[in-house]
């Protein structure tokens, strides 16, 4: 899935596109997703200074993560599940 900003609510311009498969999301996390296993929350991962350094050398690579801000530690919205 992408445009998943959790734990964070949408960013302010999201709120134009009227983006909502976040919330859905968060329901069926909230549940039980039906035994899925988390396996990327990206939005959540990428806000962690300890994993943006340890994944220092992925951060940016075309097709992997994104490009994260130094700054504010984001690096993008995608959120991968299994299937349980």
């Amino acid at each position: 899935m992408h445009d998943i900003f959790l734990p964070s609510d949408y960013p302010a311009d999201f709120f134009v596109q009227w983006s909502n498969e976040q919330y859905l999301l968060c329901a069926y996390l909230l549940g039980g997703a039906d035994g899925d296993k988390i396996v990327c929350p990206n939005a959540f991962l990428s806000g962690k200074r300890e994993i943006l350094e340890a994944c220092d050398s992925l951060w940016g690579q075309e097709g992997m993560f994104g490009t994260a801000d130094k700054k504010t530690g984001f690096g993008g919205g995608f959120f991968w599940l299994r299937k349980g």
